[in-house]
């Protein structure tokens, strides 16, 4: 079994995603279990992060800030570190686990784009992440799944 004990305490959001990305991917390729303390931002994703805690757990310390095979194809570990290669991911899994809920998606939309009927959309105190990247000339239309709201829409 796998964890990350100290999620949270190993940089902000974006370290905090490598980490549960990582070590995700590595516990399936190794077929180990992984668990996770309690997350704060666990609410805005569609898939649970799994919750636990590992006893007797052996701790294994990141050497290096890059891809290395990590020595966990059995037992108990406790994966310390950034983890931040995406050569440990599972892109499959890693897209299935993070996308997010359809309640934070419509509030980013709603501010995003100013939607006509505000009504549809949930409203959050804080704003965790918001990028646009236009890496093309090609013309995209970003649609909320859950108020079915797009840019071109909207922007009438």
């Amino acid at each position: 079994m796998l964890t990350h004990s100290r999620l949270g305490n190993y940089g902000r959001l974006g370290n905090q995603l490598f980490q549960i990305a990582s070590i995700l991917s590595v516990g399936d390729a190794c077929g180990q279990e992984v668990v996770f303390p309690e997350w704060k931002y666990a609410q805005f994703l569609d898939a649970s992060i799994p919750v636990g805690t590992v006893e007797n757990a052996q701790i294994y310390e990141e050497r290096q800030f890059s891809h290395y095979d990590l020595p966990v194809a059995q037992g108990a570990w406790d994966l310390i570190g950034y983890f931040q290669s995406e050569k440990y991911f599972d892109v499959e899994l890693v897209k299935k686990q993070f996308r997010f809920t359809d309640a934070l998606t419509c509030n980013a939309m709603a501010r995003l784009i100013t939607p006509a009927n505000d009504e549809c959309c949930f409203q959050f105190d804080e704003v965790i992440l918001s990028t646009i990247r236009n890496i093309s000339n090609s013309t995209n239309t970003i649609t909320c799944r859950r108020c079915h709201l797009s840019e071109e829409e909207t922007s009438k």
